[in-house]
């Protein structure tokens, strides 16, 4: 039996209880069956008389690139360390962190030789059926405003969010998040792991808000 699973926008969503025995997975587990179990029985068919999908594709802005100098001095603290005693007593996965920061910095070092101009592409797809469910599907690892704020201003009756579609190359954080400086967005943190090396810009949240609402505005109008 082939399974179906779908992620909405979980960027800064931990599931802290499979990292903490047994027992609290087996308990996260039976929650998440019996809310299915529960969805499912509740749930009613829809008729649909008309089906309708559109999409929209746009650049959203990240930030420059680290200078040089900062990756070069990043780079030497993690290979001092790597080099020291401490580091022959660390675990697995602290050599295989550090290790990875490694190359992300030394690939980073690349681009900016390059003198690349870093962007990201962002794609958003939306299928309607009727004029009562929705389901909005975005490129990359949003995180959960999005989701919330979508849930809020759709005109649909029903909206299903999907995050990790058609592309995941970066954090989505909502530019309060980048302002904070959170580990979506800070300098060392997850956006090195990702292609482009940097967090988006404070300033996309705006513009990804207005595509979107645009999109659902469109797809909506349609019926």
């Amino acid at each position: 039996m082939a399974e179906r699973l779908s992620q909405a926008c979980g960027g800064d969503i931990n599931a802290q209880p499979l990292s903490s025995g047994f027992e609290a997975a087996s308990s996260a587990g039976a929650k998440l069956g019996t809310a299915v179990i529960k969805a499912a029985c509740e749930s009613r068919p829809l008729e649909v008389s008309k089906l309708i999908t559109i999409s929209s594709t746009f650049e959203i802005p990240l930030n420059d690139f680290t200078k040089e100098e900062e990756c070069r001095k990043r780079l030497a603290e993690i290979e001092t360390y790597m080099n020291s005693p401490d580091a022959k007593s660390a675990t697995a996965e602290d050599i295989g962190w550090n290790s990875d920061a490694m190359l992300c910095i030394r690939d980073l070092l690349d681009k900016i030789k390059r003198n690349e101009k870093p962007s990201l592409r962002f794609e958003t797809n939306a299928l309607a059926l009727n004029d009562q469910w929705c389901l909005l599907a975005m490129s990359h690892e949003m995180l959960s405003e999005y989701q919330r704020w979508i849930e809020k201003i759709s005109p649909f009756q029903l909206t299903m969010v999907l995050g990790y579609t058609n592309a995941c190359e970066s954090y989505i954080p909502a530019d309060s998040d980048i302002a904070a400086g959170g580990p979506e967005a800070a300098l060392w943190g997850a956006p090195l792991w990702y292609h482009h090396r940097v967090a988006p810009k404070i300033g996309m949240e705006k513009i990804i808000k207005e595509k979107v609402a645009a999109l659902l505005s469109d797809i909506k109008n349609k019926f």
